[in-house]
């Protein structure tokens, strides 16, 4: 299984959080992370050159009132604390994911993806901005940005090959999660991607819906899906 994610999206935050707190360590370890952002014009530019242009669209305001509301309902059913970061206009999403890929790299792409996640949702900080992105990485023994360049996996060149692959695999929203040939778009698949996985999905489905969790737990398993399909007992 693949996640496909990126630090700007509120709904990836919360499917990480939810991957974390839900899923033993084992089952974890088998979801692949890939990630994705909304490249600045030369790299927009790049992309059309090579091929795979972004499938990302620009949100309308009215969507963005409404992930406010929707993320701040989701955040405070689920018990997670949320603080809003404010996005300048000229915003570059490329370095923070840099960043995680070199940190990938060195195997520690669970604790760099976290603290990322962690420092713009939860405290608000603005994670691109190089300053900001070197404190949260350093004290971690991590690449910072002024060393991404020459960082195995952090180069500019190894960045848009992940993005040209989440492109290439029709992502055009986050978070999607991969299983062969399906794609399921949305915090609200996780748990449906997970049992096509063949990994935990329970605890996820639970905690997503609170109450209704034995509903959504037993339409995620495929086997009483097909027995319900065939008439079988509800």
């Amino acid at each position: 299984m693949i996640f496909v994610f990126g630090f700007r999206s509120p709904y990836a935050w919360l499917a990480d959080r939810l991957i974390e707190d839900c899923l033993p360590a084992g089952a974890a370890e088998r979801i692949s992370r890939l990630p994705l952002w909304e490249p600045d014009a030369a790299g927009l530019a790049a992309l059309n050159d090579a091929g795979s242009p972004s499938l990302y669209r620009p949100m309308s305001r009215e969507r963005q009132f409404y992930i406010l509301q929707d993320i701040r309902r989701l955040s405070r059913h689920l018990g997670y604390a949320i603080k809003w970061p404010v996005d300048p206009p000229d915003i570059r999403w490329e370095l923070p994911h840099r960043a995680w890929l070199a940190a990938e790299r060195l195997g520690r792409g669970q604790e760099a993806r976290r603290a990322i996640f962690a420092a713009r949702w939860e405290r608000g900080e603005p994670i691109c901005d190089p300053a900001t992105l070197a404190s949260i990485l350093r004290p971690m023994g991590l690449p910072g940005p002024a060393e991404l360049d020459t960082a195995p996996g952090g180069s500019r060149d190894e960045a848009f090959a992940a993005l040209r692959l989440a492109n290439g695999k029709g992502v055009f929203g986050l978070p999607t999660f991969i299983v062969g040939k399906q794609r399921f778009w949305g915090v609200d698949r996780l748990a449906f991607a997970l049992s096509e996985a063949g990994l935990p999905h329970r605890s996820v489905a639970e905690r997503w819906v609170g109450e209704a969790g034995d509903d959504q737990a037993r339409l995620c398993d495929p086997a009483w899906a097909a027995a319900a399909a065939a008439g079988g007992p509800a």
